[in-house]
């Protein structure tokens, strides 16, 4: 029997991950589910309805433990999908940089930065206990800001560790549909980092119809960009490059929102764990698709199932570069479109890069995230004023020593309440 272990198993999302697995659980499988969580109470209540759900699926077991230790024993996979800080943290990340112009979040800008700091020590703490307690695990990142988390893991631990994101899945859904056809038939290629990349080509029968994808222009603006963008690189960006090219309006749609998308979030966990208290059946709660948790069935349910029963799997995974971008460092971590089979993860040879002007921004993210990790590993004030100057949506030496003097004195934490 396989076992994965899902660190941060207390999230109201989980129900949605049970759901994305039943499926894969076809007659001789088995597959237990360990959910370890800090709170007794929210953990135990994720766990109800975890359990019902899985009680459909002959081979599919559910537990819970708040005992780290208990919970990782016998873990063949282990998922972080850690939020340090909870909701409240996340809505400080949305928040504090707008006094400076500029949008909020939990990955990027000063906001990822922000959560950097006080994610990484946590989760490192934690892989010090998965090294004890379960060594050979392959440790699937999901926490953010990913890559940042996963290169910190890399650096410091022996853990075997690869990093999943949902947006590359999204980005061919998207050009799929901006085409016509359905995405079995299409095969994208992605590359770049985490919330970094693009979309390089997109075949259809062995010929190349990115280009087509690309003038149409649905496909960007799908994402929230202009396509003119997309048409002058030749490559369909990320939807995070909203945040780098049109500061201006991400800034905009905060500051008119009702609340951040974290208050929205918290208001939701109360709610839906309450459904859950009072659920009974095998079934999947309605109410849990408000959470909106794709990714479980786009990259995380696939990737199990990959690794543990030997489903083939096509999808972008963060790894460590090892020479496969000779344009960025060996060791940076990159997110590159890659195949899994018989448990073996195959990155795929690029069919194109990025153009220069693209790989040029991508070399800089790569220096901006390897001078962050340093900073935080060596809780160096210095070397995280010079990541923040790096950062592209910081846009000055002042903007940035301010920056330093909001989230350094509490390692990213925000003042107390």
């Amino acid at each position: 029997m396989a076992q994965l272990t899902v660190l941060g198993g207390s999230s109201i999302a989980v129900p949605e991950l049970i759901g994305a697995l039943i499926p894969y659980m076809r007659e001789g499988r088995r597959l237990r589910i360990m959910l370890h969580g800090r709170d007794a109470r929210k953990l135990q209540t994720v766990a109800h309805v975890s359990q019902q759900m899985a009680s459909a699926a002959p081979g599919l077991t559910v537990e819970a433990s708040t005992n780290l230790e208990e919970a990782l024993a016998g873990a063949d996979y282990v998922l972080n999908q850690v939020r340090v800080g909870g909701l409240g943290a996340r809505a400080y990340d949305e928040a504090f940089p707008h006094r400076w112009n500029i949008p909020g979040d939990e990955t990027v800008g000063p906001g990822g930065a922000a959560n950097a700091l006080r994610t990484v020590p946590t989760v490192l703490e934690l892989c010090q206990t998965i090294e004890r307690v379960a060594p050979h695990t392959l440790l699937l990142s999901f926490s953010n800001p990913s890559s940042v988390v996963q290169r910190a893991v890399s650096l410091r631990t022996r853990l075997k560790v690869i990093g999943l994101c949902d947006v590359p899945y999204t980005m061919h859904q998207t050009l799929a549909q901006a085409l016509g056809i359905s995405p079995e038939r299409l095969d994208t290629q992605y590359m770049g980092m985490h919330h970094f990349g693009w979309i390089t080509s997109a075949c259809v029968d062995g010929i190349e119809r990115l280009p087509e994808a690309l003038a149409d222009g649905r496909a960007c603006a799908a994402l929230g960009l202009d396509p003119v963008i997309g048409q002058i690189i030749g490559a369909l960006p990320h939807s995070y490059f909203r945040y780098f090219f049109h500061p201006d309006r991400m800034l905009a749609k905060q500051r008119e929102a009702r609340i951040s998308r974290a208050r929205e979030l918290q208001q939701l966990e109360a709610e839906l764990l309450e459904i859950y208290a009072q659920h009974q059946g095998a079934h999947k709660p309605e109410a849990v698709a408000r959470r909106s948790a794709i990714w479980y069935a786009a990259v995380v349910a696939p990737t199990v199932a990959a690794l543990a029963f030997g489903e083939p799997a096509r999808l972008a995974l963060n790894l460590t570069n090892e020479g496969r971008v000779p344009e960025l460092p060996a060791d940076a971590i990159i997110e590159i479109t890659a195949d899994i089979r018989d448990g073996h993860i195959i990155a795929s040879t690029p069919r194109r890069l990025p153009p220069p002007a693209m790989l040029g921004m991508l070399q800089a993210n790569a220096a901006y995230e390897q001078t962050l990790v340093e900073a935080i590993l060596n809780d160096s004030r210095d070397l995280l004023l010079l990541a923040l100057l790096q950062n592209p949506m910081v846009p000055s030496y002042d903007v940035a020593h301010e920056v330093l003097e909001e989230i350094w004195p509490r390692r990213g934490w925000p003042p107390p309440a």
